[in-house]
């Protein structure tokens, strides 16, 4: 009998390192369902053309967001909890005609599933609305609903939160990648079950072949920069740090990485993890050019799949980033992170990393030339602990999908 799949997630946004949490749960689901049994949803279709060959219907969010009247329709968005169904049906369709296609759509399914990424908080409230959005039709069709390989928070105070609270009494199981969502969901639900500490999805990418190595070749380090930010704890912005503000971020990367690179004569691979991402790369790229003497990769456009090989190349990453650090650490790759989230520090300290972390606004030219200049010194011996790490990881990452496999098999 046919399993149909309602999947949505962070995908069509521009971030390559989402594309790879899609390659991975959609993978995963291959292995319970055909492709034709699978409803994949993107903001961006295009997206998911150029980087998987996959055909995709646009996300509850992509027509929320973009259509006229958009604010308007803002004060609809909670209409589900104070109105009856049908109501709530007749209005969702005649302020957003494409909403009756998706209520067809989760309707044909036997299981909602949303994937992983970081869209459960304040910052992304738009996202955040359309997966409350898809929880709730999927709640009022009676089909389950499965959360996998989620960060949750961290949220302002107020509305999102609550919004939350409700949003989890209608879900089935809720993976959780980090134990700052795995806290938050358990203070959430009264549901001691509904949580579960998994890993990212991305974790599930196979080892790469060892990379053959010419005579004299330089070790690779990768390099992924994103602009400067303040550091964000589960349930708020961090306490802020030395750097107060970018140009004296850059001035620190730069001068950094410039004398490590000289020092320990590697060759700097800049590996953009975002389109938004890839302006601040080059920035960074442009400024070592100027210093001289350095050899580097420019910054560039990537498909998933070079993403992908790109970061597991690397000898050692340096990152703000998270997938960065995860795809390296599936090639057996050390990192040393500059942590905008405590989703990233969790992550570090699960590979055994912890003491490479700097918080991306407290540090200085002087502790990043410390951290990356100790961790090139202890590589091999860094990469066999993350080596030890990844097979707890990698099961880990596959309980997003029990559930999901169990649910399914209760349903044919």
């Amino acid at each position: 009998m046919p399993k149909k799949i309602y999947l949505s997630g962070g995908w069509g946004y521009g971030n390559i390192g989402d594309n790879a949490i899609l390659k991975c749960t959609y993978d995963q689901l291959l292995t319970i369902a055909s492709p034709d049994e699978i409803i994949v949803t993107s903001y961006d279709k295009g997206e998911l053309r150029v980087h998987h060959r996959l055909e995709a219907e646009d996300s509850i969010h992509s027509q929320f967001s973009v259509r006229t009247f958009s604010r308007i329709r803002r004060r609809f968005w909670n209409i589900p909890n104070i109105l009856d169904y049908k109501l709530w049906k007749r209005l969702n369709v005649a302020f957003l005609p494409a909403m009756k296609k998706h209520l067809q759509l989760i309707s044909s399914a036997d299981v909602v599933v949303l994937s992983g990424g970081g869209y459960f908080n304040s910052a992304w409230t738009g996202m955040m609305r359309a997966q409350f959005q898809t929880i709730e039709m999927a709640h009022r069709l009676n089909k389950p609903v499965f959360i996998c390989g989620q960060t949750i928070g961290p949220f302002s105070a107020g509305e999102p939160q609550q919004l939350l609270r409700e949003a989890l009494k209608k879900v089935t199981g809720a993976g959780c990648r980090d134990d700052g969502s795995f806290s938050l969901v358990r203070s959430l639900s009264d549901r001691p079950d509904l949580a579960v500490k998994t890993a990212d999805v991305v974790n599930l990418l196979p080892k790469p072949e060892p990379r053959p190595v010419a005579a004299g070749q330089k070790q690779i380090v990768g390099v992924m920069i994103q602009m400067f930010r303040g550091h964000d704890g589960p349930h708020g912005r961090s306490a802020s740090g030395q750097i107060k503000s970018e140009a004296d971020y850059l001035s620190a990367v730069v001068t950094g990485l410039a004398e490590f690179a000289k020092d320990k004569a590697v060759s700097l691979r800049f590996i953009a993890s975002t389109s938004w991402d890839l302006k601040n790369c080059l920035k960074v790229y442009e400024a070592l050019t100027e210093i001289g003497g350095i050899e580097m990769t420019p910054p560039r456009t990537l498909l998933n799949d070079e993403f992908i090989s790109e970061c597991q190349g690397v000898d050692m990453m340096i990152s703000t980033n998270m997938h960065p650090v995860i795809i390296a650490a599936t090639a057996g790759r050390p990192s040393m992170a500059l942590s905008y989230s405590f989703k990233l520090n969790d992550y570090m300290e699960s590979i055994g990393l912890s003491e490479y972390v700097l918080k991306i606004d407290d540090f200085s030219k002087d502790s990043f030339l410390e951290r990356a200049n100790d961790l090139f010194g202890r590589m091999e011996m860094a990469a066999a602990t993350v080596q030890k790490s990844m097979p707890a990881l990698v099961d880990k990452a596959k309980l997003n999908f029990a559930s999901v496999k169990d649910a399914l098999a209760k349903r044919a």
